[in-house]
C-alpha cells in the first residue's frame, strides 16, 4: 500500500511541475491556436494517470565532479547516492510502537473515498440529465428538444446527442449545431471524461483542480475558433449574442455535459469578437512548443529508463569491504536483465535484514523503495519500502529462482572477478612516472579511497631535490593506537609507490605536525598477483576502519 502511495504522489508531483509549465506557456501562446494548449493540458493529465513516464533513447549526461574525474576506480559513492552508513537498514530503522497507527492505510482510504465520491457525482449527474431529457423528441440525426432544459449541450459518449432547448430557432440554433458538432468532430467528450478521471484521481491537488478548470475553458475557446473561422463580422456578432442570451456559469467543475454556453461566457464573447486567425508562422513555431513541451511532461527527468517492479532504478552498487563500490555499466545491465525475468511477487514478510559484504543495492535517487540483493545464507532479493516513519521488509519469490540460475551465479563470479582483479587493473592505469604531476597523484589518492576512509586531507610533494616523496597531511585527528587506520595507511603508501616510479617516500601527518608513519620505496615494482593481493588487503582495511568509525 505504500508504494501504492508513493507512485500516486510522485504522478501528482510531476503533473503539479507539467501544469504550472502550461500555465506559464499559456501567456505566451495567446495568439497560438487554441486546440495547441489543449492537447498540453491533456498531457499533464496524461501524467496523472499514467505511472510510469517516457523514456528518450538519448539521456542528457550528468557534469561529472572533480573527485569523479579524478578517481574512476573505488570512488566514494556520488553525493546524490547514500552511503552504505546512510542506508537505513532494518536493524537501524527504529520499529514502531504497538501502538502507532499505520497512517498509509488511512491516507489511501481517504483518497479512495474522495475518488469514488468524484466517479459517482459524474455518474449521478449524466443519469440526472438523462432523466430530464428522457422525454425529449428527435428532430434530426443526434439532435433532440426539450422543453425541461434551460440551454443547449451535448451529452454522451458511446451515443453522444444534442439537446436542445424548445423554441431555439433561426441563427442561434445554426450556431449551437455548428458549435456542438464541432465538439463531435474534436473527441472532446471523451477528452473531458478522461480529465475528470485525472481530476478524480488527484481531487486533493489544488493545481490539478486549476488545470481541469482552465482545460474546459480551452475546449470551448478551441471551439469556438473552430467554428468562427470561416465566419463573416456579422456571423461572428451573431455567434456572441448567441453565447451571451444562452451563457451559464457552472459554480463548481463539471464532468458532463459539454454545453454550449458554459466555461466563463464574458471571457469566450470578447474573443469571438477580436479573434484572428493566426498567421501560418506562429502556428508552426507554437506546434513545434507544443511537441517540445509535451515530451518533457511525459519524460521522467534523469530517468535512465528502468524499471524494476515498477521502480526506477538509478543507483547500483556494491558493498565491498565496508565500502560503496559503483557497479560498472555491463554489471548494471546484466543484473537487472536478469531480475527482469523472474517473477517478483509474490512477496513474504522477513524483518532484521542488514547489509554485509557482496550484498548489491539498487535504488532511485527518489528514495522511498530500495532493492537489496543478498547471498547470505542464500540468494535473496529484498524489497524495503520506507515511508519515512518506518520500514517494511519483503522477500522477493525471485529469490528461489536466483538460487538455481547458472546465469546468476556467472554473475556473481564477474561481480568477484571485477571487485578483485578489474579494479586493480584499472588502478594500475593511473601509474605515472613522475611524483611532480600533482593531479595525477591526487587522482591516485581518491582511487584509494583515501578521503572516505581518512577524511579530508592535503599534500604537498617534494622534488626539489632526490629523494623524491610525497607528505600527506591529514584534518581530522587521529586517535592514538589506531591500527587499523595505520595499516590502511601503509597500504595506501605501499600502492602509491609502486604507482609512482620516481616516488621514494610517502610521510603521514597530522594536526599539530606529528608524524604518524613514513614508508620508504622498496626495489622493484611489484608484479600482477602481488599488487592484487596489496589492493584486497587495503580493500579489507579501509572496509575495517569504515565500520570501526559508523560504530
Amino acid at each position: 500500500m505504500d508504494e501504492l502511495l508513493h507512485t500516486l504522489l510522485t504522478m501528482s508531483a510531476a503533473a503539479t511541475v507539467g501544469a504550472l509549465a502550461v500555465l506559464v506557456l499559456r501567456l505566451f501562446l495567446k495568439k497560438a491556436p487554441r486546440w495547441i494548449t489543449c492537447l498540453l493540458w491533456l498531457a499533464v493529465f496524461l501524467r496523472l494517470v499514467c505511472p510510469v513516464g517516457l523514456s528518450l533513447p538519448v539521456t542528457l549526461p550528468a557534469v561529472p565532479t572533480v573527485q569523479e574525474l579524478a578517481a574512476p576506480v573505488l570512488s566514494p559513492a556520488p553525493a546524490e547516492e547514500p552511503t552504505v552508513e546512510a542506508l537505513p537498514t532494518a536493524s537501524e530503522t527504529p520499529a514502531p510502537a504497538e501502538t502507532t497507527v499505520d497512517p498509509v492505510p488511512l491516507v489511501l482510504g481517504l483518497w479512495g473515498t474522495g475518488t469514488a465520491g468524484m466517479l459517482l457525482w459524474a455518474v449521478w449527474s449524466a443519469h440526472r440529465l438523462r432523466r430530464q431529457v428522457a422525454e425529449a423528441v428527435a428532430v434530426e440525426k443526434g439532435v433532440y428538444e426539450s422543453d425541461q432544459i434551460p440551454g443547449p449541450f451535448l451529452l454522451g459518449l458511446v451515443r453522444p446527442r444534442i439537446y436542445l432547448p424548445a423554441g431555439l430557432e433561426g441563427q442561434a440554433r445554426r450556431y449551437v449545431l455548428l458549435h456542438e458538432r464541432a465538439h463531435l468532430r474534436r473527441g472532446d467528450p471523451w477528452a473531458k471524461a478522461f480529465a475528470w478521471l485525472a481530476l478524480s484521481l488527484h481531487w486533493w491537488n489544488p493545481v490539478v483542480h486549476l488545470a481541469y478548470r482552465l482545460f474546459c475553458r480551452d475546449v470551448e475557446t478551441a471551439c469556438d475558433q473552430a467554428v468562427i473561422t470561416p465566419f463573416s463580422p456579422q456571423d461572428r456578432a451573431g455567434y456572441a449574442e448567441t453565447l451571451l442570451r444562452l451563457g451559464r456559469a457552472p459554480r463548481r467543475p463539471q464532468a458532463v455535459p459539454l454545453a454550449f454556453g458554459e466555461e466563463n461566457t464574458r471571457h469566450r464573447v470578447h474573443h469571438v469578437l477580436e479573434f484572428k486567425r493566426p498567421p501560418v508562422l506562429v502556428a508552426v513555431v507554437a506546434l513545434i512548443v507544443c511537441v517540445l513541451t509535451v515530451t518533457l511532461i511525459l519524460t521522467n527527468p534523469g530517468d535512465r529508463g528502468e524499471q524494476l517492479d515498477g521502480v526506477s532504478i538509478t543507483q547500483a552498487y556494491v558493498l565491498d569491504g565496508g565500502l560503496s563500490v559503483p557497479l560498472p555499466e555491463d554489471l548494471y545491465q546484466q543484473l537487472l536483465n536478469l531480475l527482469k525475468g523472474f517473477e517478483q511477487g509474490p512477496y513474504t514478510a522477513t524483518s532484521g535484514f542488514t547489509l554485509q559484504d557482496g550484498d548489491v543495492v539498487l535504488s532511485s535517487r527518489t528514495g522511498g523503495t530500495v532493492f537489496y540483493l543478498s547471498d547470505d545464507p542464500s540468494p535473496r532479493l529484498i524489497r524495503i519500502n520506507h515511508d519515512g516513519y518506518s520500514a517494511t521488509e519483503k522477500v522477493s519469490a525471485a529469490s528461489q529462482a536466483l538460487a538455481s540460475s547458472q546465469e546468476y551465479a556467472r554473475w556473481r563470479g564477474d561481480l568477484n572477478q571485477y571487485l578483485t582483479q578489474d579494479l586493480a587493473n584499472q588502478l594500475q592505469d593511473l601509474a605515472t612516472p613522475y611524483l611532480g604531476n600533482n593531479s595525477a597523484c591526487g587522482a591516485i589518492l581518491e582511487a584509494l579511497h583515501l578521503s572516505a576512509v581518512a577524511g579530508p586531507y592535503t599534500f604537498s610533494l617534494h622534488t626539489s631535490a632526490a629523494p623524491y616523496g610525497i607528505t600527506i597531511y591529514l584534518e581530522d585527528p587521529v586517535p592514538a593506537e589506531n591500527d587499523l587506520l595505520l595499516a590502511y595507511l601503509q597500504d595506501v603508501s605501499t600502492l602509491f609507490l609502486d604507482l609512482v616510479d620516481n616516488a621514494s617516500y610517502v610521510t603521514w601527518q597530522q594536526q599539530g605536525g606529528e608524524i604518524l608513519t613514513v614508508s620508504d620505496q622498496v626495489d622493484g615494482q611489484m608484479d600482477q598477483e602481488s599488487f592484487q593481493d596489496v589492493f584486497a588487503q587495503l580493500r579489507a582495511h579501509a572496509g575495517a576502519c569504515s565500520r570501526a568509525g559508523s560504530g
